[in-house]
């Protein structure tokens, strides 16, 4: 039995031995999963807790299964060790009882054994008592953090919403504000009108919707012509940021229509009250205008006090505004001047005098009436020039004003007229200011304004410029008028050509001859030709030929042709025969050569020896028209001629002719056979 006790013994402990490491494994696990829960305590992201929880579960749930099977493991231990103690105690009992010494509590040290195992299933009580305890808190934090996770993923996914929500809305609001750079107000109020279906919930589209409102009446304020509506709206979008930019174009937009009204005035003066914050918009949109002129117009007809900030404004500004400004001071000042002329005429002078530019700006914006006395103050100018452009601007009202300063001013041969002057006195629909700026202009001997005159529509005002012209010995003017020939009127063109020609101005042949060349009106065309025979030289004997080669009608071709007999010299002699060989007006050039026969004759004699025998045929023709007069010169090219051809075509028109002064020279000749039959036959017919 006791053999049997210790060996029992021996499996207990053994068992218990075992039992106590998983003891103190299960003790290092708990150990380890406490800290790890910790530690996903103090997490902050909702959704990593949660994740993290749930990778715990498992754990846990091995933990609780393994500290119930230790329990009932120990528990059996427990058992064990209490059923040997107590079996160990009755064999002690029993030995004592035979006087056996058996020392079973040394030897198997039950004792110790007995201790060290109650501590141990004394620990392991606690820890799986503290296991359980995790458990359960684990589980009530488990499902506090899915309550927890549920609310976050509502709030989450409202939260998604409502930021989709916004996004479409910015959209929206993206396009609906596109559509007011466009300043397309239809477009934008459907636009605007969906949104407050849409986007019920968002405050700001009924800020929005409010504003526009606004805008809209201010454009029905703009097209009734009615301020105060302008007014409400301005109050209030001209303080709102995203507004302020649409209302303040819609307003520019509205000045513009209404520029030529005294409503539009009534709106630059609202616009310049409301301050510097409206100066910067209103810079921003004139430097966009190509023109100023219309802006000045209305600024010019509100008093200086109420735009005098705003020109100190633009004066800070670029170039363009800058020059803006300045012109509208000088305005205002030049206005204040304008009731103490005469009496400081020196100061407005002086001022004309250095900012002359400036001051023609401001001047051409003044009412006639006060220009006029501007201007009557203004004799004691140094410049001229601009006097002249001062007295143009007078010149569409005040024409008899205007022809007694003309008198004074451009008679001056000192004054250094700019073209641009000069044009624009040209241009004056009044004729006698024209006519009288051409008298001043024929006094000074200024012939490029003459010139120009020359092709004034006015036939009056075109014959008083060309008498200058025509009584002038000078070369220049004769040049000048050169210059312009193909460019004047019919009338002018046709005297200017036989001024040329009568003044037989050589070096204008060229100018003449364009102009022959080129003209379509007949008249022209005979006076170029005229005066091309006055001058006579070889260039204009060269360009009647070429004409003459290229007329379209019998009657020019009869004007050059008479022009050239009206010359009768050898060049044009020699002209006239060359336009019979080419059959250039032939019938006309051969009765030239025959009134001309005196001169012509020894030049077509001369010409046959060098011509072809088609054209000796045809200058024959014109000698036998001639007749007797030529028979001598013939008779003598008979007898030197060793041309057998020309000698029996001379011998023939000898005998057409039928003057019996040829006789004798065909005598001379009857002996060559070659000619004797011909001879014979033109012999017959003379006797």
């Amino acid at each position: 039995l006791k053999k049997q006790l210790q060996s029992d013994w021996k499996k207990w402990v053994k068992n218990s031995e075992k039992l106590k490491k998983r003891f103190q494994d299960f003790n290092n696990n708990i150990t380890t999963f406490s800290n790890q829960y910790k530690e996903i305590l103090k997490k902050k992201n909702i959704r990593e807790k949660l994740a993290s929880f749930e990778n715990l579960e498992e754990k846990i749930l091995n933990i609780q299964t393994i500290g119930k099977q230790l329990q009932v493991e120990g528990r059996e231990i427990q058992n064990r060790l209490v059923r040997l103690v107590k079996e160990i105690h009755h064999l002690l009992e029993e030995g004592q009882k035979l006087n056996l010494s058996m020392n079973l509590e040394n030897d198997l040290k039950i004792a110790p054994q007995k201790k060290s195992w109650a501590t141990q299933w004394k620990n392991f009580q606690k820890t799986l008592k503290k296991a359980l305890s995790l458990a359960s808190e684990y589980k009530k934090q488990l499902k506090i953090l899915k309550k927890e996770y549920q609310k976050y993923t509502q709030i989450l996914t409202a939260k998604t919403q409502q930021k989709e929500l916004l996004k479409r809305f910015s959209l929206q609001k993206n396009r609906f504000f596109r559509s007011m750079e466009k300043m397309d107000f239809h477009f934008a109020q459907g636009i605007l009108d969906q949104m407050e279906v849409d986007f019920a919930s968002i405050p700001e589209v009924q800020d929005l919707s409010k504003k526009f409102k606004l805008l809209q009446a201010v454009k029905r304020g703009g097209e009734d012509k009615d301020l105060e509506k302008i007014k409400d709206g301005a109050r209030v979008l001209s303080s709102d940021p995203k507004f302020k930019p649409y209302f303040y174009r819609l307003f520019w937009e509205m000045l513009k229509e209404n520029r030529l009204l005294p409503f539009g005035v009534s709106l630059l003066e609202y616009f310049i009250s409301m301050g510097e914050k409206s100066y910067g918009y209103l810079a921003r949109f004139l430097s966009r205008e190509p023109s100023h002129r219309w802006f000045q117009n209305l600024c010019e007809k509100i008093p200086y006090g109420k735009v005098k900030r705003f020109l100190s404004f633009m004066t800070h500004q670029n170039n363009q505004l800058k020059k803006l400004a300045q012109q509208l001071q000088t305005f205002y000042w030049l206005l204040s001047s304008i009731p103490q002329l005469p009496r400081n005429e020196r100061k407005v002078a002086s001022f004309a005098t250095s900012q002359k530019e400036i001051f023609l700006q401001s001047f051409h914006h003044l009412r006639q009436k006060e220009k006029l006395k501007v201007i009557k103050a203004l004799p004691q100018l140094k410049e001229k020039q601009l006097s002249s452009l001062l007295i143009y601007e007078l010149s569409k009202t005040h024409e008899s004003e205007v022809l007694i300063f003309l008198a004074k001013i451009f008679q001056n041969p000192t004054i250094d007229l700019e073209d641009r002057i000069i044009q624009k006195y040209l241009k004056i629909s009044d004729k006698r200011i024209r006519k009288t700026f051409v008298t001043s202009m024929g006094k000074r001997k200024d012939w490029k304004s003459l010139a120009q005159a020359l092709m004034d529509q006015d036939r009056e005002v075109r014959n008083m410029a060309f008498r200058f012209f025509e009584n002038s010995a000078n070369t220049t003017s004769l040049k000048i008028l050169a210059e312009i020939l193909d460019n004047l009127p019919v009338d002018v063109k046709i005297k200017g050509i036989q001024l040329l020609g009568r003044k037989k101005a050589a070096w204008s042949v060229n100018k003449i001859g364009k102009v022959l060349l080129n003209a379509i009106d007949k008249n022209v065309q005979k006076s170029a030709i005229q005066s091309l025979a006055y001058i006579g030289n070889s260039k204009a004997l060269q360009i009647l030929f070429e004409k003459a080669k290229n007329a379209y009608s019998d009657e020019i071709e009869e004007q050059v042709v008479k022009a050239l007999e009206k010359i009768g010299t050898r060049e044009t002699i020699q002209l006239l025969i060359k336009m019979v060989k080419e059959g250039i007006a032939r019938e006309k050039a051969t009765n030239a050569l025959i009134t001309l026969q005196d001169k012509s004759i020894p030049l077509l004699v001369e010409a046959l020896s060098s011509s072809s025998s088609s054209k000796q045929i045809v200058l024959l023709d014109v000698l036998e028209k001639i007749g007797g007069p030529a028979v001598i010169s013939l008779g003598n090219l008979l007898v030197q001629s060793r041309n057998i051809s020309l000698q029996k075509r001379i011998i023939r028109t000898l005998g057409n002719i039928g003057d019996r002064r040829a006789i004798p020279y065909l005598e001379k000749v009857q002996n060559n056979r070659s000619l004797r039959w011909t001879v014979r036959s033109a012999l017959k017919r003379l006797k």
